[in-house]
């Protein structure tokens, strides 16, 4: 999920597998058949050249390492620049591989859960999903990790889900409280819908 959607870009949906059941979750993953990896050279193959391309799922980390690799390598061929959304579980499994990606988007908790620990990396942008139902919890979240600067984002839905999201008081809530711990990207984006149509989705 791109924070901000820009020219040329392309998210590229590489698997529906993950590990997380984020009640959230805007593209109902694990209601979705399971993507073939001939399917995901298809997708390839549709790529244009030059552009973005943000490799997202499900969890991108449950893939095979040789499937990751060669999608790098064919987005290589291509001029086009690879980013990354994953939950930390890509992160753990192919550190070696993360210098490969201009952009790594770390879902870092599930569900704002303090007990959480997550991974430091100065190569990372970390991202929350907020919702009415985790809003009370960002609060020691955020204190807990004081040095990190967040995408703090409003779940919202595609036509046709119907999952917790983030009303429009805590929406200005969450600005007044914890603008200065926000990236500016997610800052503009809290009251903007998720541009679901701006991005290509393949």
């Amino acid at each position: 999920m791109a924070i901000q959607a820009k020219e040329k870009e392309i998210e590229l949906i590489v698997t529906w597998t993950c590990q997380w059941h984020c009640e959230y979750c805007c593209v109902d993953t694990h209601n979705r058949p399971k993507l073939s990896f001939d399917e995901v050279k298809e997708k390839l193959k549709k790529v244009t050249p030059g552009y973005n391309v943000t490799l997202s799922g499900g969890e991108v980390g449950t893939m095979k390492r040789a499937e990751i690799e060669y999608i790098l390598d064919e987005l290589e061929k291509k001029g086009c620049e690879p980013s990354i959304n994953t939950n930390g579980l890509f992160i753990k499994r192919y550190p070696d591989l993360l210098d490969r990606f201009a952009t790594i988007l770390y879902h870092c908790s599930e569900n704002i859960d303090i007990d959480d620990e997550i991974i430091i990396d100065d190569r990372m942008q970390y991202l929350l999903i907020v919702t009415d139902n985790n809003f009370e919890r960002l609060g020691a979240f955020l204190e807990k990790y004081p040095d990190i600067q967040f995408n703090l984002v409003a779940a919202t839905n595609p036509e046709g889900i119907h999952n917790p999201t983030l009303s429009t008081e805590n929406k200005h809530k969450m600005l007044r409280l914890y603008h200065h711990r926000m990236t500016k990207d997610s800052i503009l984006r809290v009251f903007k819908e998720k541009d679901f149509d701006a991005i290509i989705y393949l």
